[in-house]
């Protein structure tokens, strides 16, 4: 009969008795507690026993013991790798985990891997393999629920666990190799003989497929593109080809990184924080890259505020790993995607309700192993797609194209000839002539290239030029040139200061960033500021102001979508670059005053003179005002409270504060929007992050410092970077209402400045709803909740 006899409480007694021989407990009495739910054992059953007696002394002895057991069905056993499964966990039991626990002793490991229950006996009999394991639960472990994620402190702590796991393989590997090597030779590799199982192959899709359905019936093309760019062939496929993966960092891994497989014990009522974790179910255990447990582990189990905080886990994951093992690192860079991969099954047993869970005792002749988990459809598709929202996005920071290069001062460009605009086609020869005339060239040729679209130079223009310079011997050279010249609208002068805008951005290429690029010259700089464009000339006469700028484009450089948040990695590398860009300031205040102030004594605040002067304040204001009530509509009171009154000081906020006398002012870029900055690629949520974000930018300040000869705690501390960011990051709370809703605009809604000037409307320029007023209006919401919290 294929569906197997049930287990007595007679054998199930036998089996108990050979688990206690050597647990000096007599006279006892055997207790059947419980056994486990549907969807608590895929393919096995479990047993809860109290063992009751005495010792050889005497004195009273109780034992809770957990009797785990694969499923007996004869089909089942025939189609699925149940038995291998349960043999792989007594091996790792049995020989694997005592090796571990040697190797700890002889090193006399201070705080051991030993996140296991206690195994009593393992059984391999003709139709059946059991385990008991101590019951954890009489030591007040508990599991979280299933169907929700993991916290951060949890994560944290069950990767503590992990690592120390990976570390004994590697350890164990360089000391003891032919130990190791014993150990790995499997006769059965459960994860490589699974997933190359056409039926297992076809499921995995099943499952990709039904994900990608859930979201484009939400609308989220994006997302599901996101996820096809990834599957580059199917997900059978590609799970079966990482399967096959067996790199010279392979490690013992324990596979199974869901949350059903832990449990925690707590020291307090809360339960946030758990004092000590236990890996369960060690069926899959296998010889993989470590990153398949991390990918697993992070994917499976955190919610989108997790994942903002990837680094912080990985930190943690490492610091651990290597205080067991130095030196020794992961070259699982290509292995993330099998976490993605695998969890959307996870997930699917995770939501499930209890007469959902997938029953494999119900198996049939011929019907595959992998169609049952697929045949019940997702009731609760809305959980199912905020779970897998966060993942794809994250696994491009978790395969990350990490940013090479950046450049701090920038415009955009589009294909095709000069658009209509104030700046002529012989404007532009007269510069370019200027500057091959200043470089001696006689001959060359001139291409238009492109111009910048709507939106990208709100008080410039933006034009793309190719030069091919005709040199000695036949010989040319070419030139890819941005020129960014002024525009010349009277009525959009007399509302703005676009002169005086030029001319400052005119001052700091030819006069600030040289006299810099000589002083760190002087410190003899290894990693100096130079990330802006090279500028070959200017013109400074009135109403034909311009740069002529190299083309980054032409070198590999682009610009980050303006609708889009800057990633970590982007941010955290502009923050170091700001670093360095500051440290200069600071540290030729302390040792070249005079040179100094001479380059700063007739700065004034260009851009509270571009608000006052277009008469923008009020636009601040009333965003701000809207900000705030959307955070009372939402239940928010409490961080709208401490709002109060500031849209009155608004107008402090955005100029007063930029006219700081402070010895720690320092000379600023002043303009920190997606569309002034180009990224080049080698190949958490940010806010969640503003204090890792603020160490590395004053660890960058303060190694520039220190090589231009300064000791940055003389000079500007980090706690007092802390209060002026409590103190002047309300300008950067206000600028964010007005920045945002340009980063949002389509480009049908970008607002052409001296168009509006023309019309006598810069006022209200910006006084209306964009398309993306939700993402608008949540973005804005997110910076006033984080500034509100965290800093007032």
């Amino acid at each position: 009969m294929s569906g197997g006899k049930p287990v007595t409480e007679e054998t199930l007694s036998s089996w108990v008795k050979q688990a206690i021989e050597n647990e000096n407990i007599f006279n006892y009495q055997v207790s059947f507690i419980g056994r486990s739910e549907k969807g608590e054992g895929y393919l096995g059953e479990i047993v809860y026993v109290n063992v009751s007696g005495t010792t050889k002394e005497g004195a009273k002895k109780f034992l809770d013991i957990v009797i785990k057991y694969s499923k007996n069905h004869s089909y089942l056993r025939k189609v699925s790798p149940l038995k291998s499964a349960f043999r792989r966990e007594i091996f790792i039991y049995n020989d694997v985990l005592p090796k571990f626990y040697q190797l700890q002793a002889e090193k006399r490991i201070e705080d051991p891997f030993d996140a296991v229950p206690k195994c009593f006996k393992t059984l391999i009999l003709e139709d059946m393999e059991v385990l008991m394991l101590d019951n954890l639960k009489a030591h007040r472990y508990e599991m979280q629920d299933g169907q929700k994620t993991l916290n951060i402190l949890h994560l944290k702590a069950l990767l503590i666990e992990y690592a120390k796991l990976h570390a004994l393989s590697f350890a164990l590997k360089d000391q003891k190799r032919q130990e190791f090597e014993s150990l790995t030779n499997f006769e059965y590799d459960f994860f490589k003989k699974f997933f190359s199982e056409n039926s297992v192959k076809r499921t995995f899709q099943r499952i990709m497929d039904d994900a990608l359905d859930i979201l484009e019936e939400r609308n989220d093309s994006e997302l599901a593109s996101m996820v096809r760019n990834l599957l580059v062939e199917d997900a059978g496929t590609m799970l079966s080809d990482l399967t096959e993966t067996m790199d010279s960092q392979a490690v013992f891994v324990h596979n199974d990184c869901w949350n059903n497989n832990f449990m925690f014990q707590y020291k307090d009522e809360s339960k946030t924080a758990p004092s000590k974790v236990a890996i369960l179910d060690w069926q899959i255990a296998g010889l993989r890259s470590p990153v398949f447990d991390l990918s697993f582990l992070i994917y499976a189990n955190s919610s989108k505020n997790e994942l903002g905080k990837f680094d912080q886990l990985m930190e943690t994951y490492y610091s651990t790993f290597s205080k067991y093992l130095r030196d020794l690192g992961n070259t699982g860079d290509n292995i993330p995607s099998f976490g993605l991969l695998f969890v959307p099954m996870v997930w699917r047993l995770v939501l499930s309700d209890k007469e959902e869970v997938p029953v494999f005792e119900d198996l049939k002749e011929g019907q595959e192993f992998g169609s049952i988990m697929v045949r019940e459809e997702i009731s609760d598709r809305d959980a199912y797609y905020e779970r897998f929202k966060p993942h794809p996005t994250q696994v491009r920071v978790g395969i990350p194209t990490q940013v090479r290069e950046g450049i701090l001062l920038v415009l955009k460009s589009t294909p095709g000839k000069p658009t209509k605009m104030s700046t002529t086609v012989a404007d532009l020869e007269s510069w370019v002539d200027h500057l091959m005339v200043k470089k001696g060239i006689k001959n060359y040729r001139l291409d238009f290239s492109g111009s910048s679209s709507k939106g990208d130079g709100y008080l410039g223009e933006v034009n793309f030029l190719t030069v091919i310079a005709e040199l000695d011997k036949g010989k040319e050279k070419k030139y890819n040139l941005v020129i960014k010249s002024a525009k010349k609208s009277d009525e959009f002068r007399k509302q703005t200061p676009i002169r005086e805008a030029f001319e400052r951005e005119i001052f700091m290429y030819t006069k600030i960033l040289p006299i810099f690029q000589e002083f760190q010259l002087e410190h003899a700089m290894d990693q100096p500021f130079d990330k802006f464009a090279k500028c070959y000339s200017v013109c400074s006469e009135n109403k034909r102001e311009a740069l002529v700028m190299n083309n980054l484009k032409s070198i590999g450089f682009e610009i980050h979508d303006r609708k889009v948040p800057q990633n970590l990695n982007h941010v955290l590398f502009v923050f170091q670059n700001y670093g360095k860009f500051h440290a200069v300031s600071l540290a030729m205040r302390k040792k070249k005053p005079g040179i100094f102030k001479s380059l700063t004594k007739n700065m004034t605040d260009i851009m509270g003179q571009f608000i006052l002067q277009a008469k923008m304040l009020p636009n601040f204001t009333t965003d701000l005002t809207n900000g705030v009530n959307l955070l009372k509509k939402k239940g928010m009171k409490a961080i709208a409270e401490k709002y109060e009154g500031f849209e009155n000081h608004v107008v402090d906020y955005l100029t007063n504060y930029t006219n700081s006398g402070s010895s720690q002012s320092v000379i600023l870029h002043g303009d920190c929007w997606n569309n002034n900055m180009m990224f080049k690629y080698e190949t958490k949520k940010v806010l969640d992050n503003i204090d890792f974000l603020l160490q590395a930018y004053y660890a960058s300040l303060s190694d520039s410092l220190k090589e231009l000869g300064c000791n940055a705690e003389d000079i500007f501390t980090f706690k007092e970077l802390q209060l002026h960011w409590k103190k002047y990051g309300r300008y950067g709370v206000c600028m964010s209402a007005f920045i945002l809703k340009i980063e949002l605009c389509d480009s049908e809604e970008v607002v052409d400045f001296a168009e509006s000037a023309e019309k006598g409307e810069l006022t209200n320029a910006f006084n209306f709803e964009i398309k993306m007023q939700d993402v608008y209006n949540q973005r804005f919401m997110d910076v006033l909740i984080h500034f509100g919290e965290k800093f007032m």
